[in-house]
Formats: C-alpha cells, structure tokens, sequence
C-alpha cells in the first residue's frame, strides 16, 4: 500500500491516514525542504513506537512547475505494481495541493492503477473516508488503526512527556477502580468540604490510609469498596496525595466511562506533565529556561487530543490562559479542552466575565460538579468530547 500526503504545519493532518491504513510506502510531498527533511525524524519513531513499519519518502514538490512535478511522481507511482493499493490524502492540502490531486487522477496511465483513491481520515472515528462520495471507504488494511499513546501524540509536536506512561492511565482501566473512585467521590461530596480536606491533605502513611478507610466508613461508604484491593492499591495512595486528586481521579474515571458507552477505543491519563521543547531536565542546557505545563486530565477522542483541568479551590485568568496555550501548542484545532470546577463559578459577576472568557476561547466550563449527579456529569463530558 502507498500513501501520499501533502505536507503542512499539521502532525495530526500528517500523520493520521498513516495511523489508520499503516502503509508500506509514505510519500510526503511538499515545497519547504527544511520540513521534508525533519520528516523521518520526527515522524517514523512514532510510526515504529505503534508498530507501523513504514518507507517514509521525501519529494519537494514545485507548484509553479505542476506539470513536471506530477510527471515524475506519476513515474514513482507507476513502479508500483498495477494492484497496488495507492491513497492520496487531501487533508489540510493548500488549493494548489487539491488542483494537483485532480490532474494526477486525469494524467494518461495511471488508470493502470485503478485503485487509486482521493482520502481524508476521520479522526474522531479513526476511519479512511472516500474524499469525492464522503463515504467511509473500505481499504486493504489488515490491522486495526494504530493507538495513540500520550508519549507518540506529543512527539509528534516535538516535545515530550515528563511521566511514566504506565502510573498515569492504567487504573482508570479497571473496572473496580473506577467505580471505587466514584463511589468515594459520591460520600465525599456528601460531607463538608474543609472536614473532606483534612484528610486528603496528608500522605499516603499507613496511619492516615487507615483514618482514611475508617472516616470512609464512618461516612457511608460501602465497605466492600473501601476494602477491596483496588482500593487500598490504587485509589487510596492517590487521594491522600493532594487535596484535588479526587475530583481529577473522578473526572478521569468518569471521561473513561463516557467514552466506554461510545465504543471508541480509548485511554486516559492523570497529571500529565508535558515539555515544549522535547528536552529531560537534565538535559537542558538552562534548566532555568525549561517551559512545561501539567495537564490535569487528557486523553483522546480517536485522535482528537482533549485536555481537562480541574479545580477545587481558586480559579482564575491565568488558568484559562495556560490550558489554551497547551492546547494550542499540542492538538490545534482538533482539540476539545475543559476546566472542571468543583464549586461555583458564576456567583459574582468577576466569576461570569470569567465564564464568558472560556466560552470565547473555545474552553468548556463544567462547574458546580460536587452538587451534580453522576449522570449529568458524564453527559456534559459527552458534549464536551464529541459535540
């Protein structure tokens, strides 16, 4: 199978065809040398990482001189074998992109090839659609399209994670871990914020775990979840590491359990603290200059990246500000982002004019979520995710 794609400024828009279809041959055609050049490296130990096993050719493609440039990619194409699969990606192609997709398909021979096709992916749905019908369009493809781990996703945008993969998602993939985690939140936000706080404030101790367990029990909770292992392995080491590790734990649990009924696949991660310049700390020659951001909650929607912060105390500007930085830095326009707000937010007018600023730069605003039932709180995660 090959695949030709138009580069951009876009990693998801170049990368995400590829991701779905896991060609043998990728073909990235484009007028700025300097970025074809940073092609394979920046894009093939992404593909390699999900187990794609790809030829990564660069041409630099002149629009001025269309003509000439189609002759000799034709002539590429045109080694290929007459059943070769051959897909050419249009999106996020410039005008001049489109205009040279058309030709290619109208040049003398390469109706040898019959199956070449104009695409575009589906990134919510991880699905090759038919770029004339707009139909899903059934490929050769003989895996499933490829996963895409927090660690690949922001490699893509040149910088990297600064947190094990593995401590960051896989207890929100148990089952009795999630639901222990939202049975805790749901006797936690039965009881008074500051009594609540004096125990998630302390350090996960053998004697605060068992005042823990024990006020718990105390409270309401259901001992088969307060005993399980799940719980004393998982959950309770994390709710006494800081005062706003449950409401994340809740959220993370609850985009987990919106995102099951879905039926996409899908992972989640908690505190995931990414590095713009893509260098470890000890690496860097200023440690002083290194510029990074935590996220509280992320994960993905097929690959649409979606960032959540979430607050139980003050809420402010500079909040907004940063959740839209990293967004914009890593996910673009694809990405959905949300600030999740234990209390209430709009109570004074400094906290509308603030509600209104989010809105403006595209951040949803869930708040109120200690006094919002369960299922409400997943359907507005399902708006904010997918809608």
């Amino acid at each position: 199978m090959i695949l030709v794609e138009f580069l951009n400024d876009h990693p998801l828009e170049n990368t995400a065809s590829a991701l779905i279809l896991r060609p043998d041959i990728l073909y990235y055609l484009g007028d700025n040398s300097e970025k074809l050049a940073q092609c394979s490296s920046l894009y093939g130990p992404v593909f390699r990482t999900a187990g794609i096993s790809v030829e990564i050719r660069t041409r630099r493609f002149d629009f001025g001189r269309m003509r000439e440039e189609l002759e000799h990619l034709q002539a590429d194409l045109q080694s290929a074998a007459p059943d070769e699969e051959i897909y050419v990606d249009v999106l996020g192609g410039s005008e001049a992109a489109l205009i040279a997709c058309g030709r290619l398909l109208e040049k003398p021979g390469t109706e040898n090839h019959v199956s070449l096709k104009l695409i575009y992916p589906d990134l919510l749905h991880r699905k090759i659609l038919d770029a004339v019908a707009g139909d899903e369009l059934e490929t050769g493809a003989s895996l499933p399209p490829a996963e895409l781990t927090v660690d690949n996703f922001v490699r893509l945008f040149d910088g990297i994670t600064l947190c094990p993969d593995q401590t960051v998602s896989e207890i929100f993939e148990d089952a009795d871990t999630r639901r222990a985690i939202i049975k805790i939140w749901e006797t936690a936000r039965r009881i008074k914020t500051r009594v609540w706080q004096d125990y998630t404030l302390g350090t996960a101790t053998d004697r605060n775990m068992r005042r823990m367990r024990n006020f718990l029990d105390q409270s309401g909770a259901d001992r088969e979840t307060i005993e399980s292992d799940a719980f004393d392995r998982n959950v309770l080491p994390n709710i006494l590491g800081k005062s706003g590790n449950l409401l994340e734990m809740y959220t993370a649990s609850m985009v987990y359990e919106t995102m099951e009924k879905v039926g996409i696949p899908h992972r989640v991660w908690q505190s995931v603290t990414l590095d713009w310049n893509g260098l470890p700390v000890n690496q860097e020659p200023d440690p002083s200059a290194n510029v990074y951001n935590e996220v509280d909650v992320m994960t993905f929607a097929g690959y649409r990246p979606v960032f959540i912060s979430c607050k139980l105390g003050v809420f402010g500007r500079d909040e907004l500000f940063m959740l839209n930085s990293v967004t914009k830095r890593f996910g673009g326009k694809y990405a959905r982002m949300a600030v999740i707000k234990s209390g209430l937010i709009t109570s004074d007018p400094q906290g509308r004019e603030l509600v209104q600023r989010a809105e403006s730069m595209g951040i949803t605003i869930i708040q109120d979520v200690k006094n919002m039932s369960i299922e409400t709180f997943g359907e507005l995660l399902f708006r904010m995710i997918y809608l």
